[in-house]
């Protein structure tokens, strides 16, 4: 495959995508063990269903949410702002109205901002903030999850 000058990104008005209920019993534990299991089996086909959400009932009350989805849809950063949304949604009362919009920022706005950014600026600063740090001296805080 031949290299692309400008990358396009498809961005979809609309997409009908399901949402899968299910009521299980056992610990939290298993139940994230099985359902990582059956979703690592069956992938993901970006074509056809780019994101799974799955709400399960386990017992205990416990509530929850499962994204299975391609890591090319959104960056780590976005991730953080779709589960803010999808934890308002789920603390709206049933009996209450949905917002009949949330407002967003254009995608485009987005890509004006990423065009027009300051790269010369952006290494000085960043280069100033970390003057005399060495290397070895950050090292990222993960949290892992293992299931």
């Amino acid at each position: 495959m031949g290299k692309v000058s400008n990358p396009v990104q498809i961005v979809l008005k609309e997409i009908d995508l399901p949402l899968y209920f299910e009521e299980r019993v056992g610990d939290c534990t298993t139940i994230l063990n099985e359902i990582r299991d059956n979703e690592l089996k069956k992938g993901i086909d970006l074509t056809t269903e780019p994101l799974r959400i799955r709400l399960v009932n386990g017992a205990n009350h416990e509530k929850i949410m499962i994204l299975t989805y391609h890591h090319i849809l959104w960056d780590g950063w976005s991730s953080g702002i779709l589960i803010d949304s999808f934890t308002r949604f789920n603390e709206i009362e049933v009996d209450k109205e949905l917002p009949s919009k949330i407002k967003v920022t254009p995608w485009r706005e987005y890509i004006k901002l990423v065009r027009n950014r300051d790269i010369d600026g952006e290494k000085k600063y960043w280069a100033n903030y970390l003057d005399g740090v060495e290397r070895n001296e950050i090292s990222p805080s993960l949290l892992t999850i293992n299931i």
